[in-house]
């Protein structure tokens, strides 16, 4: 049922991902993904490019990288690489409200899902744990069946009437186990330790 088009290019992927991981602990794994003559002269070029960028690459440079991999199997139709903005949200008065736009692969905040953090943490507020933790159970179920940060109209029993997008479900996700089980907060798989800590500090205030 999948067009030959995009098997040929799942198979570009998969044996330049198999020739790292042979690289890396010495296997010989990229023999299991048999490619044509046109898709090994696209990981031979893949490869090259990515050793170029390994040996001598700034920070984020390796979004150029997936850009021009996407380029060249013509998939960029189906994504975009987005610019990142993040708040300045220390030093005085007169540069809180500055605006730094930085590249996504830039260090810094995912000023979304701050945003989120503190939605839900005025939510749970006033709630008891009981409340917080059957929150914590729900996005859990819904996360493990995976949540596409882009979808929209996700309903939770636990809080009727609201209409999550999927980084806002990730939001409340990370924010409920934070509230409720804080150690177990690293097992979530979600790196948003900083953006946690901003949205505490922006509710705190």
């Amino acid at each position: 049922m999948t067009p030959a088009s995009i098997i040929s290019k799942v198979k570009v992927y998969n044996a330049l991902s198999a020739r790292l991981f042979d690289e890396l602990y010495g296997e010989s794994s990229e023999a299991a993904y048999p490619v044509s003559k046109q898709e090994k002269e696209l990981v031979d070029q893949f490869w090259e490019e990515f050793n170029e960028y390994r040996q001598d690459r700034e920070p984020g440079e390796e979004y150029e990288l997936i850009q021009n991999w996407a380029d060249d199997l013509e998939l960029s139709m189906f994504f975009k690489l987005q610019g990142e903005v993040v708040k300045n949200y220390g030093g005085d008065e007169s540069d809180s409200g500055k605006s730094v736009e930085m590249d996504e692969a830039s260090v810094g905040l995912n000023q979304e899902v701050v945003k989120h953090m503190v939605e839900a943490l005025a939510y749970f507020k006033d709630k008891d744990i009981s409340k917080v933790e059957a929150v914590a159970f729900e996005t859990a179920m819904k996360a493990k069946g995976g949540i596409n940060q882009n979808q929209h109209g996700i309903m939770l029993e636990s809080i009727p009437g609201t209409d999550f997008s999927g980084i806002m479900l990730i939001s409340y996700y990370y924010v409920s186990w934070a509230l409720f089980k804080p150690d177990f907060v690293g097992e979530l798989g979600l790196h948003y330790e900083k953006e946690f800590a901003a949205a505490s500090s922006i509710s705190a205030t």
